[in-house]
C-alpha cells in the first residue's frame, strides 16, 4: 500500500522553501574597478564593485574620502546598461588591517586604517559587459 503525503504538507513545504530561497544570501560576486582581468559572472549571481583605500595615517584615508569620488559605466555591446556618479555613500566606515610587509617606509605599524567601498550592481542578464571606472573590466 502506498502512503502519499497530504496536500496541505506538501503546500507548507513549498512555502518555506520560496521563503527560504527568498532569504539565502545571495552569490556574491566582487568585481573591483580598477582589475584589469576578465570575470565570469553568471545570471543567478549578486554583483557587487569592490574597493578597498588605506593609508599609514588614519587622517589621510579622512582626506581620501573627502577628495574622492568613483564614478563607473557599464555597457552591454556598446548600450549604456548601468552608471554611478556620486557614489562616495557606499564608503563605510574606517577599518583596521594588517600592515603589509613594507608599509609606511619601513616603520610598519602592525596595523593600518582602511576603508572599503561596496556598490551593489546586483543580478545581469546574460551576455558581455564592459565596466570602466579606474581602469577596465569585462564581465561575462
Amino acid at each position: 500500500m502506498k502512503k502519499s503525503i497530504p496536500a496541505s504538507i506538501l503546500a507548507c513545504l513549498a512555502i518555506i522553501l520560496v521563503y527560504a530561497t527568498a532569504f539565502a544570501e545571495p552569490d556574491e560576486v566582487l568585481i573591483k574597478p580598477y582589475d584589469w582581468d576578465n570575470r565570469t559572472a553568471y545570471s543567478d549571481q549578486y554583483i557587487i564593485l569592490n574597493a578597498r583605500w588605506g593609508s599609514c595615517r588614519k587622517g589621510a584615508v579622512q582626506d581620501f574620502l573627502t577628495a574622492t569620488n568613483i564614478s563607473w559605466t557599464l555597457k552591454k555591446d556598446g548600450v549604456l546598461m548601468a552608471a554611478g556618479e556620486d557614489t562616495n555613500r557606499f564608503w563605510g566606515p574606517l577599518d583596521q588591517i594588517i600592515a603589509p610587509t613594507g608599509a609606511c617606509m619601513g616603520n610598519t605599524p602592525e596595523s593600518i586604517p582602511v576603508t572599503y567601498w561596496r556598490y551593489p550592481v546586483g543580478y545581469l542578464q546574460p551576455g558581455d559587459y564592459h565596466f570602466t571606472s579606474f581602469g577596465g573590466s569585462t564581465i561575462q
